[in-house]
């Protein structure tokens, strides 16, 4: 299914986009060396929550690092549990004597200021310091590791303090949010939560049901989310947070709360969210520009962004077993290529949703380095007229010199097809169907007359891009998924040339494999 932006997501987009005095990260480049198997890369952040995935060892973690090492604390806030008021590079990248440290690094960082978005280089030179380190941005930053799902069960200092922990002083406004919002993500109801301290060791005890249990009773996922916002809502307005594999001890409707309630306290605090995560709940959740996949291939780090769940975790499950990878833009042009083709083509693909034109040309770029060619993509209609561009974009994430530029044209450009029409395709197959010599496919599958049929269509073309299947199954009171197949075959029955033209291209990249 594609995303639809929330309200919320609007709102958040909105913000982040144009507010200049939380100096909030929205660019971060590897711009020379490599670290801990990262090499260049560039990522532009457009949402105030941005994810990572990835396969094991693509970097996901040491791009939290670095983002966590962007800022410097206020000397007023510290995390709890840290000596230090601010993060290091020396926290995150640690080293035996047998191995290399960082040399010859260099990383800029883009922060949203008051006279706009400025860079910001950290330099490390073989066996020097970093640079200019104390120049800093001031910002509030809150790290969490997957430590944090260790209970205090399990935690023998926890356990050695466990008659030594004294209350701490937290404002009674925090308590009483923290109760509401973990309240919210488990589906229970906390008529207390009081907090506990120790050195750097904190305890939690909550009532509810007019029983009361401590951290020591207390889930996993349960403790380690009263933590984040307890560390998230101290940090105060403006704070970033930087965690790692974000839905640890969350089952999936905990998730799902969890990401809604972050976009909630991104909004009203304006701050920035940076995780990493192997769940394709967490992925869904946010908008596709907020999502980043992450492959290393050939000492080169390929980030893309936009990239929809379901390719990226069927990649990471290593779910190919098919000719051919048809990649399109989202669940509509899945449907199209898929009704548009006999049994004896569709049983020897796979279609994947990838989420964007962006994400699609990433993939294509990534493939051709990996020298896998079995794809071929199909965007939608009105990207039609950007070919060239396209096929520039393409060798522009390459980064690297390409021996026959000729072949390349030819290869990439024979592999950059178009769903029909010269519209996105909810609005090309409705017009085309407008135009239909009969529409009785129609009549007799929704049991309605021809002029309701027009009309239906016609009201449906008037509601917005990519709401128009949506907006005709209400008015036919059917499923969406029912009405967009039904109006899919009506034009493969209608318009067989343009159906053969999709065959035909997809026949040729099957047989050139």
């Amino acid at each position: 299914m594609s995303y639809a932006l929330s309200q919320l997501d609007k709102d958040n987009l909105r913000w982040f986009s144009h507010d200049k005095s939380r100096n909030s990260l929205v660019g971060l480049e590897i711009d020379n060396g490599n670290i801990r198997g990262v090499f260049p890369c560039k990522i532009d952040f457009t949402y105030p929550i941005s994810a990572f995935v990835g396969e094991n060892g693509s970097g996901k973690s040491t791009i939290l690092a670095l983002a966590a090492c962007a800022f410097h604390n206020d000397d007023t806030f510290h995390q709890f549990a840290r000596k230090k008021s601010y993060f290091t590079y020396g926290d995150f990248f640690t080293f035996s004597p047998e191995e290399t440290g960082l040399q010859g690094i260099e990383i800029t960082y883009t922060i949203r200021q008051t006279d706009g978005d400025i860079p910001n280089l950290r330099k490390k030179k073989p066996s020097g310091k970093w640079n200019d380190f104390n120049t800093r941005k001031s910002r509030n930053v809150i790290y969490l590791g997957i430590n944090r799902i260790v209970p205090p069960s399990e935690s023998s200092a926890h356990r050695s303090y466990r008659k030594a922990f004294e209350t701490e002083a937290i404002p009674p406004i925090i308590l009483d949010q923290i109760k509401t919002l973990a309240g919210r993500i488990f589906g229970k109801n906390y008529s207390s939560l009081r907090i506990f301290s120790h050195n750097s060791y904190r305890l939690f005890l909550v009532e509810r049901n007019e029983i009361s249990y401590s951290g020591f009773n207390m889930g996993a996922g349960e403790n380690a989310v009263i933590s984040i916002l307890l560390e998230l809502l101290i940090a105060g307005s403006g704070s970033l947070l930087v965690i790692d594999e974000i839905e640890l001890g969350l089952h999936a409707k905990a998730q799902r709360e969890f990401i809604k309630i972050l976009k909630e306290i991104c909004y009203k605090n304006k701050c920035q969210v940076i995780c990493s995560t192997h769940s394709d709940i967490v992925l869904s959740c946010i908008p596709p520009e907020a999502r980043f996949f992450i492959q290393n291939q050939n000492a080169q780090t390929n980030i893309t962004q936009g990239i929809s769940a379901e390719y990226a975790f069927g990649k990471l499950a290593g779910q190919n077993t098919h000719e051919l990878d048809v990649f399109v833009e989202d669940e509509v042009g899945k449907s199209v290529i898929i009704n548009l083709l006999p049994l004896h083509i569709r049983e020897r693909l796979e279609v994947y949703v990838i989420g964007s034109d962006q994400a699609i040309l990433k993939q294509m770029a990534a493939r051709y380095r990996e020298e896998k060619m079995n794809f071929i993509s199909f965007l939608d209609g009105d990207k039609r007229t950007a070919h060239d561009e396209q096929i520039r974009q393409i060798r522009n994430h390459l980064e690297t010199r390409i021996d026959d530029e000729g072949t390349f044209q030819r290869i990439i450009g024979a592999k950059i097809c178009y769903i029909p029409g010269d519209t996105w395709p909810e609005m090309s197959i409705l017009q085309y169907l407008l135009k239909a010599p009969n529409l009785e496919g129609l009549v007799e599958r929704w049991d309605i007359s021809a002029e309701d049929v027009t009309s239906f269509l016609e009201q449906a073309l008037a509601v917005g891009k990519h709401k128009e299947f949506f907006h005709l199954a209400k008015l036919l009171s059917m499923d969406e998924f029912s009405v967009r197949n039904d109006c899919i075959k009506s034009f493969k029955s209608q318009y067989p040339d343009e159906c053969n033209i999709v065959c035909e291209l997809i026949s040729a990249a099957i047989k050139s494999l």
